[in-house]
């Protein structure tokens, strides 16, 4: 607790050494400012300037004074301070001295005295004034430390007494906080008996970091960034809509499965069945698969082969607004074509009609000029016309 004081004071106190000096903080802590939200005085008083002002609320049995605002600690000695008082667990013809405190703000206010300050048993008390009501009475051996408290309201003021042997002390007026603010600052500040990590109000700020979960609505690593806000879940398929990713061929085709699979995009191609027949229409699973162009082009992105009726969907990436959707292409399969620069990517949707699902197939090629396979099922120069029913394939052998 020496150590404490030196730590919690000595930065901040206008003197922390010597006896017969009272010391203030100059500064307050912004928790204090928060939860009382009145500016504290700070005075900076000595002893002798305290007890000598012409204040006739000071009792006449008063030989010190705690001065204007919280925290600050007084350092006397009870030697030659006569015999004035005594409290109910002890200090019947001791020496005491008696110091004058006076709320600058509503609340619950400790007064401790610090382990170590004392070289004889000591006793410590309040009294609501000289010979008035006594307060909490604890009586602690030599070394020991030890606080009262009481509640007071703005103004209202108290007596407290250091009793009971003859010998240096320091005691200091404490604003009780309703919880442990600072985890790390070795002092009890809502005086409950439980310093920093001992105390379970800094029980997440006293966690070891643990690696992050990334579904837990927890920071287990203590950065600051809960599950895929962390970079360290960014990688993880949980953090992403992606379920595949396209090689970049061309041509390319990718299969899959969409049954199971989450509900994650609303396709908008499908947004005015859902404003006719309401929500519960559109319940299809999708799976969304990422694809980076090998060269700059035109492609065409198609699900011919699929077993059920399929929408598409290309976004810019995961949770972007989508770019373009089709619905019926090539019968009940889906058919886009889209521009793209070298090593452009895009988020490929592949999803179902109203709350179909299947396996899936996404086929990947060059836009063409004109027809070129009249035989594939597929409508590669996106006219609206496949195979025989294209114009380009007159006189084609296939039809």
């Amino acid at each position: 607790m020496r150590a404490l004081w030196v730590t919690l004071y000595c930065t901040t106190l206008v003197a922390c050494s010597g006896l017969d000096v009272l010391a203030e903080s100059d500064t307050l802590t912004a928790e204090l400012l928060t939860l009382y939200g009145t500016p504290l005085a700070q005075t900076g008083a000595t002893a002798d300037t305290a007890v000598a002002r012409p204040d006739p609320a000071v009792p006449d049995c008063v030989e010190g004074d705690f001065g204007d605002g919280v925290p600050v600690v007084v350092s006397r000695t009870t030697e030659g301070a006569g015999d004035d008082d005594a409290g109910s667990c002890g200090g019947d013809e001791a020496d005491d001295v008696v110091l004058y405190f006076s709320a600058p703000f509503e609340g619950r206010f400790a007064f401790l005295l610090d382990e170590g300050s004392t070289t004889s048993d000591a006793v410590l008390y309040t009294r609501n004034g000289c010979g008035g009501a006594e307060g909490d009475c604890l009586q602690l051996g030599a070394g020991q430390g030890g606080h009262v408290a009481l509640d007071l309201v703005e103004g209202e003021s108290t007596l407290v007494v250091v009793d009971g042997g003859v010998g240096p002390f320091q005691v200091g007026a404490y604003a009780v906080l309703p919880a442990e603010v600072d985890c790390a600052d070795g002092f009890d500040g809502d005086f409950d008996g439980l310093v920093d990590c001992a105390d379970d109000d800094c029980a997440e700020s006293c966690a070891e970091p643990q690696p992050e979960l990334c579904d837990s609505d927890v920071d287990e690593d203590l950065d600051g960034l809960v599950d895929c806000a962390d970079p360290d879940c960014v990688a993880l398929d949980l953090c992403s809509c992606l379920e595949d990713q396209a090689d970049g061929l061309l041509p390319e085709t990718l299969t899959g499965d969409t049954r199971g699979e989450a509900n994650d995009v609303l396709p908008d191609c499908l947004l005015h069945y859902v404003k006719k027949f309401g929500a519960g229409f559109f319940l299809a699973p999708d799976v969304q698969l990422e694809y980076t162009a090998p060269q700059a082009g035109t492609f065409v992105f198609d699900t011919v082969g699929s077993d059920f009726d399929t929408t598409l969907s290309i976004l810019d990436s995961c949770d972007a607004a989508q770019i373009r959707c089709n619905d019926d292409w090539v019968g009940l399969r889906s058919q886009l074509v889209h521009t793209l620069a070298e090593g452009e990517s895009i988020v490929l949707s592949v999803d179902g009609f109203s709350n179909e699902d299947g396996d899936f197939v996404l086929n990947v090629a060059e836009l063409e000029a004109s027809e070129g396979d009249c035989a594939d099922g597929r409508d590669l120069d996106h006219d609206g016309d496949v195979d025989c029913a294209d114009v380009d394939c007159i006189g084609d052998p296939a039809c």
